[in-house]
């Protein structure tokens, strides 16, 4: 127990000089420009690819429940609205943070066992402006993208999947559709994912800078940023959404 409060402690102030580091820090532009480079470019497949499945599966889950009550008609509201307030930025959130968070623990965790870090210090460059702040801030401008790119293939798989195999006419599914998206939706899941990447962020280069002992300590840290990032995320998606829909 008095780890679990140790290691809250270390978390807070760790979060807070991150913050006190982004008014009277360094910057370096190219390392940001390098870290969002693989977060985005190299995470844009995977979520494609899963985005197209999962509003196809939308579709055809959605028009099987609601042809029981004969409200087929729903079909394009539920898939419009559940991926853009929900689907699209959870599975976002999980796929980056599982690549991300893993990233940050095992490099800055190797950096951290190998010298590395204090290598840093000794040229007087402080590892939370080299290290830290361009891969918490690329993340968080990667995840919103990455989930509007997942809102559009969602949703334009789940009108191909409602137009050819239900029938449905193409202009009255674009026309509900647009009739009941708001802007609430939509910044919903643009802030959830937002605070998605400050936790890959935070979590992967915590983990990774708090590595003590030797390599097998890595895979360690490896394993526990994963985790907490996924639960952080359902936990943060709960309250997000409770302050937008309540």
């Amino acid at each position: 127990m008095i780890n679990v409060f140790a290691s809250i402690g270390r978390f807070t102030l760790f979060v807070k000089y991150f913050f006190v580091s982004c008014f009277v820090g360094k910057w370096f532009p190219l390392i940001f420009v390098e870290q969002f480079a693989i977060a985005f470019v190299f995470s844009v497949a995977i979520v494609v690819l899963a985005s197209i499945f999962i509003g196809g599966v939308l579709a055809l889950q959605t028009f099987s429940g609601t042809s029981r009550f004969s409200a087929e008609s729903a079909v394009p509201v539920v898939v419009i609205v559940s991926m853009t307030r929900e689907i699209a930025p959870v599975m976002v959130g999980l796929l980056v943070s599982g690549k991300l968070s893993s990233m940050y623990a095992a490099e800055l965790g190797s950096m951290k066992v190998g010298g590395q870090i204090d290598a840093l210090v000794t040229l007087s460059v402080k590892p939370f402006d080299y290290l830290v702040k361009p891969r918490v801030f690329s993340v968080l401008l990667a995840m919103p993208l990455l989930v509007m790119i997942a809102d559009i293939m969602g949703i334009v798989s789940g009108f191909i999947v409602s137009v050819s195999n239900f029938g449905f006419s193409p202009g009255a599914y674009i026309d509900r559709s647009i009739t009941y998206l708001t802007s609430t939706d939509i910044w919903c899941g643009v802030i959830k994912a937002c605070a998605f990447g400050l936790i890959t962020g935070f979590i992967g280069c915590f983990k990774g800078l708090n590595v003590s002992g030797g390599s097998e300590e890595v895979g360690y840290a490896v394993t526990k940023s994963v985790v907490l990032s996924s639960v952080f995320i359902f936990i943060i998606n709960y309250f997000i959404t409770e302050l937008f829909f309540m």
